[in-house]
């Protein structure tokens, strides 16, 4: 039953016929499956324990990667997407958020983890310095200076480097998100 439910769906049955929304598919499995603790909050740092909800939630994506071609079309709403929702609420409970803005980062950080986890997983074959630099000889090659001048500014830059750790690109955009929750926080004490 754990297969079937687990494993990847037949396509042909992603959509049931006449259906104008797709499947709800478990993305991944629960914290308590993965063997991750999924940090029932409440104690200690709540910065911390969001980033390790965060990578817990990224390594299941890597496990399951298939779940990432599946789109949105709802919120949470299955068995295991809810209780990863639980595990973040538990910590986002410490704060002095309120309801809704504890949901809204929630929902957020849920969906930035899967577009930069897909995002690093979709170009992880192509991620080099050396593909960065084709990329940009490409640009230049291809663009009007005067009409794409910041583009074209960024990659001429010497200090414009490729994130090749996996997760990199995710610990950048995790940090900048849990800068600005820091700033909401600090404005509610």
């Amino acid at each position: 039953m754990r297969d079937r439910a687990y494993g990847r769906p037949d396509l042909h049955q992603s959509k049931p016929q006449g259906a104008d929304h797709a499947v709800d598919v478990p993305p991944v499995d629960g914290p308590g499956d993965s063997g991750e603790s999924g940090n029932s909050g409440g104690v200690g740092d709540w910065r911390s324990a969001v980033g390790e909800w965060a990578r817990a939630v990224e390594t299941q994506y890597r496990v399951h990667p298939w779940v990432l071609e599946y789109r949105l079309t709802a919120p949470p709403a299955t068995p295991n997407e809810l209780l990863w929702l639980e595990m973040l609420l538990r910590v986002l409970a410490t704060t002095p958020l309120n309801s809704s803005e504890k949901l809204s980062s929630a929902l957020m950080l849920g969906n930035l983890v899967r577009s930069v986890t897909k995002l690093e997983i979709d170009v992880s074959a192509s991620d080099s310095p050396e593909a960065l630099e084709e990329y940009g000889s490409l640009l230049f090659r291809l663009l009007d200076p005067e009409e794409y001048r910041e583009v074209l500014g960024v990659f001429s830059d010497p200090t414009l480097t490729v994130m090749e750790a996996e997760g990199a690109e995710l610990q950048f955009v995790l940090e900048r998100f849990l800068d600005g929750v820091a700033v909401l926080i600090a404005n509610r004490s």
